[in-house]
Order: structure tokens, then sequence, then C-alpha cells
């Protein structure tokens, strides 16, 4: 969990999608020595769908 999530106020940074399955893997099999293999599968996706038609429709300019 530690590995996936860290620390409750920062979070983790992961440079990539492959990396935060990879570390989780990693942290599994090297605090268990009798699992001699893991597989793991996340989606390769890069954006988190949101529907904002219930917000109001206002441009905000940066």
């Amino acid at each position: 969990m530690d590995t996936f999530f860290g620390p409750p106020k920062e979070g983790v940074y992961s440079p990539s999608v492959q990396r935060t399955p990879y570390q989780m893997g990693k942290a599994t099999l090297d605090r268990f020595p009798d699992i001699s293999s893991i597989q793991l599968n996340m989606p390769n996706l890069h954006f988190l769908p949101v529907n904002l038609s219930s917000k109001d429709n206002q441009i905000v300019k940066v």
C-alpha cells in the first residue's frame, strides 16, 4: 500500500504508468521471498473521463 499510495498528504510520484505496477510487484517480491513471480495489470490510460455537465460552464483564464 505504501508503495502504491505513498504518504497520505503527498502521495507518491510515478514518472510513468508502467513504473507504478513494477514498483508494487518489486516491493511484494522483496517483502515475501516465498513468492517466485507476480503479475499485475493496469490500464494504460492517460486521462480520467469526468462528467462536467453538472458544473458551471465558466471559462477560467490563466
